[in-house]
């Protein structure tokens, strides 16, 4: 994807573009398509270019306004242009527009996604998020006020960092841009380590290093001389309620909306990819665009292909994802291509296939995924769709059995409450899923308080699995977080937002961007559409999914979208025999070498011994739940950038 950086001086000491050159050189895989600074008094701002959208191509970032000096930046990708341009009025964005420099390489074109957002800014000022729908990290910068803005879109699909200190503020795309400055020091943030190893992750607005903050998903940060504020520009709004009298009309508001989503990301003047695993959710990606390009309803740009997994090997056929994706590709034309993947296990190729020196997350198929990109990349493929959020959106089963009473469906009722009493009993299931959350839910209702977040529920602290140093991890507890779905009144609700906002997985999201970025792809999830989740969660959730019906309303859904055959038998292919193989097999030797004289004893983060106990029992087979690769993956991010410090 496309980077953005920048530093503003508040002490009003003159910043110059050269200044910014450490940080460009930084991210270079950012900008294939050029290089570009601007400079407004004692700010300076740069872009790398990755041209994706039809309206980024030629396009020059910053985009300045020249009667005020305003500066704005911007990684983003606009989905409500036509929207935005009946906000603003097509006379006041031509007469603007001729006060800007960069932007459109001409005047006739239309205005570019950055020139877009600095008219927006122009209109409403620090308020102009609350009308951007998209994928974007953005920063602004008014001399006149002394003000510099950012802001992150609510799903974590663009990354932003910040450093503020001494008088200056720089932001990026990257960690790494920001570390090359000079007299920027490197120290490890012990609690964003110590989360990491426990895999709690609360700590979304923090990084590894400290001094250098994340700004959180959905928050704008104002910096002026009256200080520094962070808001939320958007919220999941407690009140939204969707009600339609037929379960079939839920389904097709889901398909308007997600054909709506997939058609916003196809905006492509390259070819576009998706790595498709034969499951319902990259699946459903997949088969919409390939019907959207039968309509011919998709912008022009080029062809749409698709990447599988592919294996050889006899004990790993199970991982293979090329036959139901197959009979996806096969219904609409779409060239599909199978990526060796025998050989890529995790650790394969180490440390090539490594921690990024901005954090020790990823995941553990980087080797593969980077052949995948690799070949996208050799296609000519500009962008790579994937389906991550599809399951923690449209999956995880969240049982309701009085939501199911309440809605008169006793047939779904009894089928519900038979799987949960097989798996639980008749009595701890009546009592911990029918009486105990229609308590909850009443009290919740009357004593419910209008707050907009609340802090998460505290409890006992868990137990510090004992391969860590226990007082390491104690003494950098962080504090419980904001809990964005507080708002919400009804269970089933509050569990489907917390799957979606899921710490780990909002993570995960910058991970992929990033990885993406190294290849010069970028990178977008249908699934991680604004409307898409407000939509979820303003209707019943055993609409959604059950135990009984396992992502019962997608499937609905792409009935007719998605080839029969293939919608029957499309499931989640697991990769973890894979992964298990790869690790107890491929890479004992190097996983041991990794935990002996570890740099995670070194720095008294973990019992050594206890370690490579439990590390033995995971390879012999004894433990496979043994949560090795937090473990891993530090380790190896530790050797790779701070060896000897």
């Amino acid at each position: 994807m496309s980077g953005i950086c920048g530093i503003v001086d508040r002490g009003g000491e003159a910043v110059r573009e050269e200044d910014l050159q450490p940080m460009l050189k930084a991210a270079p895989h950012r900008g294939a398509d050029g290089v570009f600074t601007a400079e407004s008094r004692n700010a300076a701002f740069g872009y790398l270019s990755l041209e994706i959208t039809p309206e980024s191509i030629g396009e020059v970032q910053p985009v300045v306004h020249r009667p005020t000096g305003v500066l704005a930046v911007a990684s983003l990708r606009l989905d409500n242009r036509s929207e935005l341009v009946a906000k603003l009025g097509e006379e006041a964005i031509e007469r603007d527009r001729r006060e800007f420099s960069g932007g459109a390489s001409s005047p006739e074109r239309s205005p570019t996604d950055a020139e877009m957002l600095l008219l927006a800014y122009l209109k409403w000022g620090v308020a102009c998020c609350e009308h951007l729908l998209g994928d974007f990290a953005l920063a602004i910068w008014d001399p006149r006020s002394q003000r510099l803005q950012l802001a992150r879109d609510p799903m974590a699909m663009r990354p932003l960092y910040y450093r503020v200190r001494d008088g200056r503020i720089v932001f990026a795309s990257e960690v790494k841009q920001i570390l090359a400055l000079p007299g920027v020091e490197r120290r490890i943030n012990e609690t964003a380590v110590a989360e990491h190893l426990t895999s709690t992750n609360h700590s979304l607005g923090t990084t590894f290093y400290e001094g250098i903050d994340q700004l959180e998903a959905g928050r704008t940060l104002v910096i002026s001389e009256s200080g520094i504020e962070t808001s939320a520009f958007w919220r999941i709004d407690p009140t939204a309620r969707t009600r339609f009298r037929k379960e079939r009309d839920y389904a097709e508001h889901l398909r308007e909306l997600f054909s709506e989503a997939v058609a916003c990301r196809m905006r492509s003047k390259k070819p576009v990819g998706i790595s498709l695993s034969g499951g319902m959710d990259s699946g459903s990606v997949a088969a919409m665009a390939g019907l959207l390009g039968e309509r011919g309803t998709l912008a022009p740009g080029g062809e749409f292909r698709s990447y599988s997994f592919a294996f050889s090997d006899p004990d790993l056929v199970g991982c293979d994802e090329r036959e139901n994706s197959g009979r996806i590709t096969g219904r609409y034309g779409i060239p599909a291509t199978g990526v060796p993947a025998d050989d890529a296990w995790p650790l394969a190729g180490y440390p090539d296939h490594g921690p990024d020196e901005d954090e020790p997350y990823f995941g553990e198929f980087q080797c593969v995924l980077d052949r995948v990109l690799a070949a996208a990349g050799g296609d000519g493929v500009g962008l790579l769709l994937s389906g991550d959020r599809g399951d923690l959106l449209l999956g995880e089963s969240i049982t309701d059995l009085p939501q199911l009473l309440a809605r008169g469906k006793p047939a779904a009722f009894y089928r519900e409450l038979r799987l949960l009493q097989r798996r639980y009993g008749l009595l701890p299931t009546l009592k911990r899923r029918l009486l105990k959350p229609v308590v909850k839910d009443l009290l919740r209702h009357v004593l419910a308080r209008a707050q907009p977040a609340h802090p998460a529920p505290g409890g006992r602290k868990p137990s510090c699995p004992p391969h860590l140093n226990e007082r390491f991890i104690r003494a950098h507890e962080a504090p419980p977080p904001v809990d964005p779905c507080g708002g919400l009144r009804h269970r089933s609700a509050r569990a489907r937002c917390g799957a979606i906002f899921v710490p780990m997985h909002m993570k995960g999201m910058v991970w992929s961007e990033r990885t993406n970025a190294r290849h010069g792809i970028g990178f977008a999830d249908p699934f991680s559409d604004r409307r898409l989740v407000e939509y979820i969660l303003s209707i019943p959730q055993t609409v959604v999914s059950r135990l009984s019906a396992p992502k019962c309303l997608l499937r609905t859904a792409m009935n007719g979208v998605i080839p029969q055959e293939a919608l029957l038998k499309a499931h989640k292919v697991s990769l973890e025999p894979f992964y298990h193989k790869g690790l107890r097999k491929e890479a004992r030797g190097l996983v041991l070498d990794l935990f002996t004289g570890s740099e995670l004893a070194r720095r008294d983060y973990v019992n050594e011994a206890v370690l490579l106990e439990r590390t033995h029992e995971f390879l012999d087979g004894s433990d496979l739940r043994f949560p090795i690769w937090p473990v891993l993956s530090l380790e190896m991010w530790l050797r790779r950038y701070w060896k000897g410090s």
